[in-house]
């Protein structure tokens, strides 16, 4: 009796401890960090974009726009599992019908689904709505909320997020007349307006665009936009109080264009945007964060990353310790596009700065970045590819580990005392990338050049800047066994056997 309840006892034990390891397992496949870095399609294949990244539960959610084989633009949800693999693929009005989601980070997460907007439209074309728009956790719609425009005006909602007793959605309208004015709107928790507010160009500013918003301690909401005044955009931020009354706008430029302020909150109460600032030299732009006082004057504002066309700023988080991520385009000079994250601490202090591309030759832009659960980061965007690759433009979608890394262990220095380079590989056995981090104390010349077993050269991509995760297409080489070599001046200086298995 006693030896049957002992050996009851230990299987009990045995299943438990079991039972506490699978957990552990599939905890940690998770919380490790996985990374990737993948181009995805809708299924349509023409002028992809990734617009919003979010975490749902178990998956990851990117969302964006496309033109169908009539030319005729559509908004979607492709749901990825937490490997990057795609396990859901929808498409909102999958007909003539027009739906575009609104600007970057144009949709919130909710405790059952998401929340978005954008402008709606259904043949002859001749009109354009607002919509709002509720999707389930993996992007099926759930219901929609048709926003009617009002005098012959057009509305563009941009951004729309779930407050104590309802939604607020803002974005912009363009009336009868073409004056171009900010609007945010306020509805309850059945879609129905309860307040409208629009905000009117001053006589040297025309037209007003809003495209970002937050609710700001102790109510009221935060406005991020621009305002056109002589020909040139300027950074706008407009604070509300709880029903959408102006109390104060802040107008921040200079005689040279500015993108749209993309806002957040602090930790100290304050308010932060990041946009785009270009300077006397025509397309020399720079990635820009402002930090504006309760009153609407600037604390700091700081410049990152590199100066050139198409830098700038299009998305920007607020993170538990106090920090913020924000994401981008960078193409210095007028070499080839990257996509960029920047970490900062709440001073506006810059942690990390990281670019990446898909392969090499795409032109790559991110466009919105998320926080995970497992300390790491998603970010989206798209792909464009030159001539030689002839890839269509894609869906860009990414995932980081806490550092910004695609491959583990990139911030920290590899090159040894006496190396000129090194480099790391990941995955190796490869499926259908090879990410290759490299550090070099002479970049100018450096080069990667992968080769068969019989010495034939297969790829080669030019190594631009040290301390960043370049991409190697191996989604079409034969299984078996590579040659990856890291070229300085002409010459070896690395050399590591690569698996590929498909």
């Amino acid at each position: 009796m006693i030896s049957a309840l002992v050996s009851r006892k230990s299987k009990f034990n045995i299943n438990l401890r079991t039972i506490v390891l699978l957990i552990f397992i599939m905890n940690c496949v998770h919380l490790c960090a996985q990374t990737f870095n993948e181009r995805l399609s809708f299924y349509y294949n023409s002028l992809e974009t990734g617009m919003v990244c979010l975490e749902a539960q178990d998956h990851y959610l990117f969302m964006g726009g496309f033109y169908d084989s009539l030319g005729i633009p559509h908004s979607g949800v492709i749901a990825t599992d937490y490997g990057g693999g795609v396990i859901h693929n929808s498409i909102v009005f999958n007909d003539s019908t027009i739906y575009m989601t609104g600007y970057y980070t144009s949709a919130t997460l909710l405790e059952d689904g998401v929340l978005s907007c954008g402008l709606f439209t259904t043949p002859p074309y001749d009109f354009t709505a607002g919509m709002l728009i509720k999707l389930d956790l993996l992007g099926d719609t759930l219901w929609t909320k048709i926003i009617p425009p009002i005098d012959g005006e057009e509305l563009f909602p941009a951004e729309a997020f779930k407050v104590s007793d309802g939604y607020v959605v803002c974005g912009g309208s363009v009336s009868a007349d073409g004056v171009g004015k900010g609007l945010l709107m306020k509805f309850d928790e059945d879609g129905n307006e309860v307040w409208r507010q629009d905000y009117l160009p001053t006589s040297n500013e025309s037209p007003i665009r809003l495209v970002s918003a937050v609710e700001i301690p102790g109510g009221g909401f935060l406005l991020g936009g621009a305002t056109m005044a002589a020909f040139n955009w300027n950074h706008l931020v407009i604070k509300t109080d709880s029903l959408g009354n102006q109390i104060w706008r802040k107008t921040e430029g200079d005689e040279f264009s500015n993108s749209f302020a993309m806002v957040a909150n602090t930790a100290d109460g304050k308010y932060i945007f990041a946009g785009e600032d270009q300077n006397a030299e025509q397309f020399h732009d720079r990635s820009q964060v402002t930090k504006l006082n309760t009153n609407g004057t600037v604390a700091w504002t700081y410049y990152y990353g590199e100066e050139g066309p198409d830098c700038l700023a299009f998305s920007i988080k607020a993170l538990d310790d106090g920090g913020f991520v924000f994401c981008g385009g960078d193409r210095s000079a007028w070499g080839t596009a990257f996509g960029y994250i920047c970490r900062i601490d709440q001073n506006g202090n810059e942690l990390w700065y990281r670019k990446y591309q898909q392969t090499a030759g795409n032109e790559c832009f991110a466009t919105d970045v998320s926080p995970t659960s497992d300390g790491g980061f998603i970010m989206t965007g798209l792909l464009t590819s030159n001539s030689n690759l002839n890839l269509p433009q894609d869906m860009w979608a990414i995932k980081l580990d806490s550092m910004g890394c695609l491959i583990p262990g990139c911030q920290v220095g590899i090159i040894e005392k006496g190396e000129v380079a090194a480099m790391r590989v990941y995955p190796n056995p490869a499926d259908d990338f090879i990410n290759v981090f490299v550090e070099s104390q002479q970049v100018g010349d450096c080069a990667l050049h992968l080769y068969d077993l019989q010495g034939r050269e297969l790829q080669c991509t030019t190594v631009r800047e040290s301390g960043n995760t370049w991409m190697m297409d191996s989604a079409t080489l034969s299984p078996g066994t590579y040659l990856l070599q890291l070229l300085v001046d002409g010459a070896v200086v690395k050399s590591e056997k690569v698996v590929v298995r498909h």
